[in-house]
């Protein structure tokens, strides 16, 4: 004799549901967006000369969003960084894009005589939005 096994759609019961364990802060790393545009563009960030370390990275992308190349500032409202290798932008940047900035700690003058790193972006990808729209 053969027996079927029936598929039940009913949620399992949950004993004690909002009335047991601690209650928490959950951060979550995503936000709401209105999409306007029809395209999202991500970029690769490459520095030159190399540095391997996420700090100094870090802070050369911080001072390259303070920077006032005026290529950079023609696109600067548009992009936003992860803070170390990707750069998102709802505008496509100009090709290639490479702009110096000066390194510095925070609290240091800035100055001529500082070493400079040449911030490049590079392509990767464009994505079409539109049929993210609901």
């Amino acid at each position: 004799m053969r027996r079927e096994v029936g598929i039940r759609y009913e949620r399992p019961i949950r004993p004690g549901f909002g009335t047991l364990g601690e209650s928490v802060t959950l951060v979550a790393n995503f936000f709401a967006m209105k999409i306007t545009n029809t395209h999202i563009y991500t970029y690769h960030v490459k520095v030159e000369p190399t540095r391997n370390a996420k700090d100094v990275q870090r802070r050369l992308l911080l001072l390259l969003e303070q920077t006032n190349n005026l290529t950079w500032q023609s696109v600067r409202s548009f992009v936003a960084f992860d803070g170390r290798e990707t750069l998102v932008s709802s505008r496509e940047l100009p090709q290639p894009m490479q702009i110096s900035v000066r390194f510095f700690e925070d609290g240091q003058t800035p100055g001529p005589n500082l070493p400079e790193y040449t911030v490049s972006l590079e392509l990767l990808r464009k994505c079409d939005v539109s049929k993210f729209k609901q």
